[in-house]
């Protein structure tokens, strides 16, 4: 029993740097930076969410979409932490590996192998997912102003299901043109361009979302300065 949960198992375990790269390669103080930043932006968006969810008053359009908004962002920061700290070292150093080896998978994979697919899963589901969600949703929101000042009288409320969908099959997109190439980034920190077509789907969303903003300020204030 003893020799199944040795914590060495046998196996090298592989991080994502090089061989000569150093392990621990962001300076103490600056993950204490990141995290200070991190576990604020998490606490204020968290308040924000809760907060909006639980006094009815504030359960009306577009507070919700705000609500939703903060929920994702809130989300995305803390896998943000993981990742600005180091995904390798957090799973290392909490032994996430075999966590995830003997409970998820049954001893199925290799501690190497569930160290991999951790560090896929925070990068994609934890942090581009829900950051996309949450831009996405902000994009809905620009969007909804020039709808509601057009139609005022129509019950907004209606279109949340729309923008929640939109924002699901955005981020989904996104997703699935970082699969092909997470792992490779991963194995070699220093060949990050070979998520070239993830950073130009980003480019685009994020463009397009600069121009849909810009477009609803100039339109808002237009129509209410007439």
């Amino acid at each position: 029993m003893d020799e199944d949960f040795n914590i060495g198992g046998g196996e090298e375990f592989v991080t994502c740097f090089e061989p000569n790269e150093p392990r621990f390669h962001v300076p103490s103080k600056l993950k204490g930076f990141y995290v200070a930043v991190g576990s604020f932006s998490i606490l204020a968006a968290s308040f924000l969410f809760v907060t909006i969810f639980t006094v009815k008053k504030l359960r009306a359009h577009p507070s919700v979409m705000i609500g939703y908004i903060s929920l994702f962002e809130a989300i995305s920061w803390f896998h943000a932490i993981i990742w600005a700290v180091s995904t390798m070292e957090y799973i290392e150093y909490f032994g996430l590996g075999y966590l995830f080896k003997w409970t998820v998978t049954m001893n199925s994979t290799s501690v190497i192998g569930s160290c991999q697919t951790l560090w896929v899963l925070n990068q994609l589901l934890g942090f581009s997912f829900f950051s996309v969600l949450s831009l996405g949703m902000n994009m809905c929101l620009c969007i909804d102003l020039v709808l509601t000042l057009r139609e005022p009288f129509y019950p907004a409320k209606r279109r949340l299901k729309f923008y929640l969908l939109f924002s699901f099959l955005l981020s989904t997109i996104i997703l699935i043109v970082s699969i092909p190439r997470v792992r490779e980034t991963c194995l070699s920190s220093s060949q990050a361009n070979i998520s070239q077509r993830q950073n130009s789907a980003m480019a685009v969303i994020l463009t397009l979302y600069i121009l849909i903003s810009l477009f609803s300020i100039v339109y808002a204030a237009r129509m209410l300065t007439r």
